[in-house]
């Protein structure tokens, strides 16, 4: 599977899920949501806080998301998706990680390791 491909929203959510594991959470402390009013959501529970980011605006039901989303999340999970397509979707979402830093600290979320 080539990321470049996926909607932008994916690419996001997957740049952020990156972002996130750089940053020592575990992926089972990363949910991914689908929110009708808000889209594609990021959520992070740690040391028993929770925090969340929007990926973005999502054009499809609940239903076709799931769908899509668990093929994307498959391909990652079984190494099915492109490294080169994974890198340039990191390269292209690299210059707003310190948001995500910001974020998170501003949501009284500790970084692992970072203390």
């Amino acid at each position: 599977m080539d990321a470049r491909t996926l909607p932008p929203v994916f690419r996001t959510a997957l740049a952020l899920f990156n972002a996130l594991r750089c940053l020592g959470f575990e992926s089972e402390q990363i949910y991914f949501c689908y929110n009708p009013k808000q889209g594609f959501l990021i959520e992070v529970k740690h040391d028993g806080k929770e925090w969340g980011i929007r990926a973005g605006a999502l054009d499809m039901t609940y239903e076709k998301w799931q769908v899509e989303w668990k093929k994307v999340a498959d391909a990652m999970a079984n190494g099915e998706m492109d490294q080169e397509s994974i890198d340039e979707v990191w390269r292209d979402f690299y210059p707003h990680r310190m948001r995500v830093v910001e974020d998170l600290l501003r949501g009284g979320i500790r970084i692992p390791g970072r203390y």
